[in-house]
């Protein structure tokens, strides 16, 4: 999946146009480097779960667990599905 692609599928989920989701795409990637998963509300929460959920199919197994473990674990509940496992 290459950049425009991954913008399109967050688009799509979070019922957003592709510009804006490249805004949420920086927003959450931003929040997730710095460890801060706190106070974020409206239609923030539908973005990044929008953008960890494309990115959750967007990249493989190994690489999905090697993120998680490095995650808080406020976005680690993002990034999984209820009843979902690492390769599920």
């Amino acid at each position: 999946m290459n950049y425009a692609e991954f913008l399109e599928a967050v688009g799509k989920r979070a019922r957003m146009p592709a510009s804006e989701a490249a805004n949420v795409v920086g927003a959450t990637l931003t929040t997730v480097a710095e460890g801060d998963s706190g106070g974020r509300d409206e239609r923030n929460a539908e973005g990044v779960r929008a953008v960890l959920a494309t990115l959750r199919e967007a990249v493989s197994a190994d690489d999905l667990e090697n993120l998680e473990s490095e995650l808080p674990k406020d976005f680690r509940r993002l990034l999984r599905p209820v009843g979902r496992s690492v390769g599920a």
